[in-house]
């Protein structure tokens, strides 16, 4: 997959990196490769932090960066140093730069040379398994440059829905078909719980076309909960972690597991991450490696930065504000976080909104679901993105008129703009850019903040105030 540096041109095509990659000695590490629409970062995060528990010396792609672009490569569950991450990157870049024998510079994309760079850390650094994560479709994506055999020990697909249909097609048999195009001859493929019910038929054609064995992840049960008051809302935020039981095969006592990534569709991508963790226990190298204890604690354990967080922000002396961050992008994710919103504080929501620019998707699509008559929306670009210069933000203002005729005419709707000056010129103790301007809402007082980070380019940055 090749993106044009200055424009959103995609070119779906292996040949560059294809070429990139064969001037390095081959990629040996064992791999599992995750792909889907929404959940494939959680799903990577949570099998990268079992398996991190058991002892391996655990290496994650995941794409896109979140703060900067070394983000995208951890292992051990920490982001490679800096040091490591350029002294990899130039001997990539100079062989991207170089022709051979005659032959042209491959001249692959930024992302291509990314994923190559991480490839490389990875076999350098010699990690005992990598857990790669797809960055959009799978038959045409560059990590789908990854050996066809020996090295991919699970592939994985979690939920599908329509997104990026101007390159993946405009039907979820589409869109799915395209990204089960990673699956390889003889490698376990993990389905996990899907919404269209018309993905799982063309998942499993493709699938036995290549030679793979398609598997069902494992059903997950939510253990009941008793922390909302009388009006339904959570007694405390952030909430507690999500309590859930999981029967491991071949064991005749279930797992009481705690999930601390909120949301009710984590749980399905837990599910999609236990069997994953299954298909790779099954293994004669991992048998005696996974066990019942590496995965309560490594399920406990998972961190995914940026994706339905809690923060806290504090105003004033006298108060707090609890912050709920997430990278929602697409219809499917937007009723996801709007549901979950709802679960833990029903009533008017304050949003701040960052959407990135895309030729195939209108705003509303992603704002419909989630604003609501009586909501309040804050409206703000985002800053350059380090190695994406091709995502740019949709204008302040046309994301005004969406959400006007979503939220209606009221002053609950403003852009970055509109805030006073010196709310807009202030900054935190961190340095970060912090905007602010008090709404009379339900006889409350709602701060609209929005933390600017040179980096942050979460599609969607929604944030849910709480007071």
């Amino acid at each position: 997959m090749s993106i044009n540096s200055t424009t959103p041109t995609i070119i779906l095509s292996l040949d560059r990196i294809y070429r990139l990659v064969n001037k390095f000695p081959a990629f040996t590490r064992p791999t599992i490769h995750v792909t889907g629409t929404n959940g494939k970062g959680s799903v990577t995060a949570l099998v990268a932090s079992i398996l991190h528990e058991t002892g391996l010396r655990v290496g994650r792609f995941n794409s896109p960066h979140l703060l900067h672009v070394r983000d995208s490569i951890s292992i051990g569950l920490k982001p490679v140093s800096e040091s490591r991450y350029f002294e990899t990157r130039s001997v990539v870049d100079r062989a991207n730069d170089e022709g051979d024998k005659g032959e042209e510079a491959p001249r692959a994309s930024l992302f291509e040379a990314l994923t190559v760079t991480a490839m490389r850390i990875f076999e350098e650094e010699a990690v005992d398994i990598a857990v790669i994560e797809v960055g959009m479709g799978g038959r045409l994506d560059s990590t789908n440059v990854l050996p066809e055999k020996g090295v991919i020990k699970v592939s994985a697909m979690t939920a599908v829905d329509v997104d990026h249909v101007q390159w993946l097609g405009s039907t979820p048999p589409e869109i799915a078909r395209e990204k089960a195009g990673i699956a390889r001859s003889g490698v376990p493929f993990v389905l996990g719980p899907q919404m269209r019910g018309d993905v799982e038929g063309i998942v499993k054609e493709t699938v036995a076309a290549s030679g793979g064995r398609l598997v069902n992840a494992p059903s997950i049960s939510l253990l009941g909960t008793s922390h909302r008051n009388s009006r339904g809302s959570l007694r405390e935020l952030p909430p507690p972690p999500t309590m859930v039981q999981y029967q491991p095969p071949n064991d005749i006592r279930p797992l009481t597991l705690t999930l601390p990534l909120h949301g009710q569709h984590q749980i399905d991508n837990l599910s999609t991450a236990l069997g994953i963790i299954e298909c790779l226990s099954q293994q004669p190298e991992y048998t005696h490696r996974i066990d019942n204890s590496s995965i309560v604690r490594g399920v406990r354990n998972t961190r995914w930065p940026g994706r339905m967080e809690f923060f806290q922000y504090s105003p004033s002396t006298e108060r707090v504000v609890t912050i709920l961050a997430d990278g929602a992008h697409n219809k499917a994710s937007a009723t996801s976080l709007r549901r979950y919103i709802d679960e833990i504080s029903p009533g008017r929501t304050s949003f701040v909104l960052s959407l990135s620019h895309s030729l195939s998707k209108d705003p509303s699509e992603t704002l419909e679901p989630l604003l609501r008559p009586g909501d309040s929306a804050f409206m703000v670009p985002f800053s350059s993105v380090e190695d994406m210069p091709w995502v740019k933000p949709v204008n302040p203002t046309e994301m005004v008129t969406v959400a006007k005729r979503l939220i209606g005419e009221s002053e609950r709707i403003m852009t970055d703009q509109e805030a006073p000056e010196e709310a807009r010129n202030s900054t935190g103790s961190n340095g970060r850019r912090i905007f602010g301007r008090p709404f009379r809402t339900a006889g409350n007082i709602v701060l609209l903040v929005s933390l600017l980070v040179a980096g942050v380019h979460i599609t969607l940055f929604s944030l849910l105030f709480q007071l």
